[in-house]
């Protein structure tokens, strides 16, 4: 079920009527969903209502400095929700073990059921879990979400589901201190890539404006985000530029588990590589190929905007934004950047800067 009306509205309602809450978010984080599932468990507790907030990654050590980061927890509750809250994930899929394992309900005795790694099967089967028998709300701005949940509040035009949440706490009339103030303007600043996308718009800013007023410092949360990188994240850049490849509009490069290994770095020392290969004159796209630990490999594309890769990744098996998108492909590394690649050519060739190029 959708509300075509006033999904902001019917959001608020299903939380307001939410005694306890599971708030979720997206493997691999990033800011807006660390600081949109932080902000809004927060709120929530404030509220009165019992909460517990999910992500099945680890927070990157780099939005650690987020009031309540200790909190989030890669195990499901005890306990049994009455509401499940996805943010910032435009699919299912995203939630990992969450959607594979822990939304299906064990069968036990009537009052004492509870969220356990049980699948699908003899039993269990498909339509019984816990997406089927608790309401699920989706908040989410990526273009390519699924609308997988009972309300689907899903709004592209936002810079960051952190905007979704400060103008839904802020209209509601919902506790906003300090600590809530900081979680949603870091998922704002990060995810509008320090208001430059297309979708910073007025009420952005002016919504920015209202968390600096409630006790969030932009010059503190810069500070942390940009101006505290380990040395370790100098090397692997250094390495991963080296191997930068051009080809007219498009640039890329790849960094193997061996690089990241000879640099002391993670994958977390990755972040930011690609934007800044965008940042060159005359780059329309540029993609980072990154080698994961179980064999597969990160793909990151960035676009100045005539090229939408969000498409290109959707057709990939993943999803974000028209400028600032992603996907995960079988490796190896090679076999990988060739089926990418090929896209990325095949959008380049039919997008308006194509003329300009030839």
């Amino acid at each position: 079920m959708s509300d075509p009306v006033a999904p902001w509205a019917a959001s608020g309602q299903l939380l307001l009527n939410s005694s306890a809450v599971l708030v979720a978010t997206h493997v691999n984080p990033d800011g807006d969903a660390i600081g949109s599932l932080l902000a809004l468990e927060r709120v929530l507790r404030l509220l009165g209502k019992q909460t517990h907030p999910f992500c099945p990654s680890p927070v990157p050590a780099k939005f650690t400095f987020l009031p309540g980061h200790e909190r989030i927890s890669p195990a499901v509750p005890a306990w049994t929700p009455d509401l499940l809250v996805i943010l910032d994930c435009s699919d299912r899929e995203r939630l990992a073990h969450l959607n594979h394992e822990a939304l299906y309900m064990e069968n036990v005795a009537p009052g004492t059921s509870r969220f356990a790694p049980v699948r699908p099967g003899p039993g269990n089967p498909p339509g019984t879990g816990a997406f089927a028998s608790i309401p699920s709300l989706n908040i989410d701005h990526h273009a390519t979400n699924t609308r997988f949940a009972t309300v689907n509040w899903v709004d592209p035009s936002m810079a960051a589901t952190a905007e979704m949440l400060a103008g839904l706490v802020i209209g509601m009339g919902w506790p906003l201190d300090e600590a809530v103030a900081t979680c949603l303007l870091t998922g704002l600043h990060t995810d509008s890539l320090g208001f430059r996308t297309a979708t910073t718009q007025p009420r952005t800013l002016r919504l920015a404006a209202d968390l600096m007023a409630a006790g969030a410092s932009l010059t503190w949360i810069v500070e942390q985000l940009y101006d505290s990188k380990p040395r370790a994240t100098l090397r692997i850049w250094g390495l991963a530029l080296t191997a930068l490849r051009e080809e007219g509009p498009l640039v890329w490069t790849t960094v193997s588990r061996e690089m990241l290994a000879r640099a002391g770095a993670d994958d977390e020392a990755l972040n930011g590589i690609v934007g800044f290969m965008r940042s060159t004159a005359d780059v329309e796209v540029a993609v980072l190929f990154s080698e994961q630990a179980d064999g597969r490999v990160r793909v990151e594309f960035r676009s100045k905007g005539r090229v939408n890769v969000a498409e290109i990744a959707y057709r990939l098996g993943g999803g974000g934004h028209p400028p600032a998108a992603g996907c995960s492909l079988a490796g190896p590394l090679e076999a990988a950047i060739s089926i990418a690649l090929a896209e990325v050519r095949q959008s380049l060739s039919s997008s308006p800067i194509a003329s300009r190029t030839e």
